[in-house]
This record gives structure tokens, sequence and C-alpha cells, in this order.
């Protein structure tokens, strides 16, 4: 008994309401931060690169590195220096 409640007040909700839409919350699409050294010292021209989406960056003057746009996972982060 209380499904079927359940059902037709789901039922009328949907029919008054039709413009109401439903999304995801928001996340982050990027990764940022900032490559120091044991020192705490900031490292410029560093690679910063994910292999599983083959996509990367390098970390400015300040050590300071921003990839955007990516999609939501786990993946691999490989940080480069000579």
């Amino acid at each position: 008994m209380f499904r079927i409640i359940v059902s037709g007040l789901l039922l009328i909700i949907m029919i008054c309401f039709p413009d109401i839409s439903y999304s995801a919350p928001d996340h982050p699409e990027g990764l940022s931060g900032v490559v120091k050294d044991e020192n705490g010292k900031s490292i410029p021209r560093v690679i910063v690169y994910l292999p599983e989406l083959k996509t990367g960056t390098d970390t400015d003057s300040a050590g300071a590195y921003h990839l955007s746009h990516l999609p939501e996972g786990r993946f691999k982060i490989e940080f480069s220096h000579i």
C-alpha cells in the first residue's frame, strides 16, 4: 500500500512540475598544485603528465601547474625534471 501511495505522489509531482531537472553536484574539472622540493622551495619547469589521458603541462617559475577539462576519475600522475 505504501508503494502505491509513494508512486502516486511521485507521478503527481512529475506531472505538475515537468520542468524540474536534477544534475550531479559540481566537482572540480581540473587538477592544480605547486611542486616543491624537500626544503619547501618551488621547482620551476617540472613536467606534470597523466599517462592514461595522454595530457600534461609544466610548472611555471613559481612551481605552479594547472590541468583543466579532466574527466572524473583516479589517474596516475608523473612528475619529471632534469
